[in-house]
Order: C-alpha cells, then structure tokens, then sequence
C-alpha cells in the first residue's frame, strides 16, 4: 500500500534526497517517523538516485518496506527496558548455567555489587552459607521450565552481609527453542 508522502514528513525526506543526490550517500528514511502521529505504516525506503549525464536526479531506484511492526517491538522493547533498569527491585537475568548477563540499579543497590562487576560471573555469588544448594535447586527448576513464585531465602550481599529476599524466578522462553536463560526478581 503506497501512500504518497505526507506534508509533515515531506521536508525531511526532500532534505534525505537532495543530500544523496549531492554526497551520493546511500539515501534511507523511515516515514513517517512517528508511529503515534497517524497510526500510518511506517515504511522504510531505501535507494539511489539515477543521474543523467549532467548529474541531475531523473529517477529513484530502490525499495520500500512496512516496518510498522518492526518499529512497534523497538518501541516496546525500550519501554520494557526502561521499566526493568529503573526498578528499585533486583531483576537479574542469567543463562540456565546460573551466569548473569544483566543486572540492574535495583540489583545494585541490594546486593552492592556494580553490574561492571558481576555481569558474567556466577549467581552462586549471592549464596548464603546457611543455604549454600539453593542456586543449584533453583536452577533445576528453572530448566525443567518451572517458574518459582515468591521463593523466601537468604542471599549475601557484596560487603558480607546476609538479607532475606523473596525472589521469583522463570525461564525466559522463546517459541522456537527451549528456554536458554532465566530471571530472578527480588522484590
């Protein structure tokens, strides 16, 4: 479904062009750049000028893509990303292995370690010594594709001291494969 371009995003695209038509730059633009301005397909374009022999611009060669969905995942990716790095509670993804891959502020600032510092080391970190199989049991359930809802332990946190947590913990799914990580959200 080709629309013709819209007077809001006309300058911007006209702007796109006349830089590719002068720089011979690859052009590309999405339009319209705004998902919620209209709810129109977001398209994106790509292609290069044809020029006569005197250099002017007689035709565009390329192609045009919906994006629309692609452009909606981005924006909910960022939303849920932005939700997870800015919660006061710990949420913590690791692989099934029990190595982190991501740690948030809320990790930090229960547990002191920086996510510089811990990102790529083991879960197993965290262990109480009163409780020091929980990880392994946790983990077991996790694979077993269990999630665990409000588990009450103790963890330790980077200075030594012991807190109790309640965390839950599932593994992260995909449709196309068995999961390969999981998280823990300590509230």
């Amino acid at each position: 479904m080709e629309k013709v371009i819209h007077p809001d995003d006309r300058d911007r695209v006209m702007s796109l062009l006349d830089s590719h038509v002068k720089t011979r730059a690859p052009y590309a633009a999405d339009v319209p750049g705004d998902t919620e301005r209209r709810g129109d397909p977001v398209l994106d374009r790509q292609g290069t000028a044809m020029l006569d022999s005197q250099g002017n611009a007689y035709r565009m060669v390329g192609s045009c893509s919906d994006i629309t969905d692609d452009k909606l995942a981005e924006e909910e990716r960022a939303r849920l990303a932005a939700i997870v790095e800015y919660s006061e509670d710990a949420i913590i993804s690791k692989t099934l292995d029990g190595i982190i891959t991501s740690w948030n502020s809320g990790a930090e600032r229960i547990y002191g370690f920086p996510a510089q510092e811990i990102i790529g080391k083991s879960i197993s970190l965290l262990d109480s010594p009163e409780r020091p199989d929980d990880t392994g049991a946790l983990l077991k359930r996790i694979r077993s594709g269990e999630p665990v809802a409000r588990y009450e332990t103790l963890r330790r946190r980077k200075d030594g001291q012991l807190i109790n947590v309640s965390l839950t913990a599932s593994p992260i799914k995909d449709a196309q494969k068995p999961p390969d990580r999981s998280f823990y959200h300590c509230p």
